[in-house]
């Protein structure tokens, strides 16, 4: 466990140690570190390409790095999968979280209700669960319908998916 420093400073929240990513050949993360304490609001900056969203990856399970660890509250949730780190950084904290993804298939396997959103404007919503079941959902957001299932794109786009949805 990490404790509080002596001085009465904040005690450390999230540890970086030492990250290391690398997709193929290309290395995303060389050796990343740094410390979150408590209370503290930290930012990590940097252009495209720097690696903010691969460490973010790290951290929340979606990404496993080849080395490094990564440390809350003085437990270790380097290789924990994204479900138990929310429902531990929800349960815990009783954290609210807001979680805006382009990867249906990531944000409705961690969260418990969504939103879909097209235009502008909501279209649907529900338990991820039952969106999960949602025959548009599941060909537009999560690949899974069958190959030919529908005439075209634009027959699906401009009028069942409408028509389904908007009633």
């Amino acid at each position: 466990m990490i404790s509080p420093p002596a001085g009465g400073q904040n005690p450390v929240k999230l540890r970086i140690d030492n990250l290391y990513l690398c997709f193929g050949g290309m290395m995303a993360l060389g050796g990343v570190s740094f410390d979150v304490k408590e209370g503290e609001i930290l930012a990590v900056i940097g252009p495209n390409g720097a690696g903010k969203t691969c460490t973010l990856n790290c951290v929340n399970g979606f990404y496993r790095p080849q080395r490094g660890e990564i440390f809350y509250e003085g437990r270790r949730i380097t290789l924990n999968p994204p479900h138990r780190i929310v429902k531990r950084i929800n349960s815990e904290e009783r954290t609210s979280i807001l979680l805006v993804e382009q990867n249906a298939i990531a944000a409705l396997s961690v969260a418990e209700y969504g939103y879909v959103m097209e235009n502008g404007k909501m279209v649907l919503d529900g338990p991820t669960v039952k969106l999960k079941d949602n025959e548009d959902i599941k060909e537009f957001y999560l690949g899974l319908s069958e190959v030919g299932l529908r005439e075209s794109y634009r027959e699906v786009k401009h009028y069942k998916r409408r028509k389904r949805w908007l009633g």
